[in-house]
């Protein structure tokens, strides 16, 4: 081994396969279809409680802070209070959360939606399909900062796996999402 470079081992790309955004004010309402606009997950401010996502049609608004915790001793979690200016600013952007993935030693994320998982529990199809379509725009538009570092993970209703004749097949909506993200 005289004379050789010593071997080095190879530091291994760390991924997250399971991290999550926090969707920002106008996540649904700037980009959800017109007919549901007025209709549209939208932030609220109330002075004992903090910041909140109110979904029309969802028995209870969503906390901001129990949505984005992230980075946070647990002692300091507080799911009520909290101010969405005052959480950290990697959850919804995206030159922030590379900065935050460069001081964690990571090299790209898998993320999924906060609010859009709630979502999910939706009773009317259609909106929840519009919601995610939304969101899907949303996530595209995140992951587009940093392509090789960010990997969204898009949202699809259960109608698009029950289509009808007037919906496009499930397939053709997921290959749709996928091609946006």
């Amino acid at each position: 081994m005289d004379g050789e470079a010593p071997m080095s081992t190879p530091t291994p790309a760390i991924l997250s396969a399971d991290s999550h955004i926090t969707e920002p004010p106008d996540t649904y309402t700037g980009r959800i279809e017109a007919r549901y606009r007025d209709q549209a997950p939208h932030m609220v401010r109330d002075e004992k409680l903090g910041d909140l996502f109110a979904i029309p049609g969802m028995k209870r608004p969503v906390p901001m802070g129990l949505v984005a915790a992230a980075g946070k001793d647990p002692k300091d979690i507080t799911i009520f209070g909290p101010k969405f200016e005052d959480l950290h600013r990697g959850g919804w952007d995206p030159d922030a959360r590379l900065a935050e993935q460069n001081a964690d030693g990571v090299a790209g994320e898998i993320l999924y939606p906060t609010v859009g998982m709630l979502i999910c529990n939706h009773d009317d199809f259609d909106y929840k399909k519009a919601c995610f379509d939304a969101y899907n725009l949303w996530i595209a538009e995140y992951c587009s900062a940093h392509p090789d570092r960010l990997f969204g993970v898009g949202q699809t209703s259960t109608t698009a796996v029950c289509p009808t004749p007037k919906r496009r097949s499930g397939w053709a909506e997921q290959y749709s999402a996928i091609q946006r993200l």
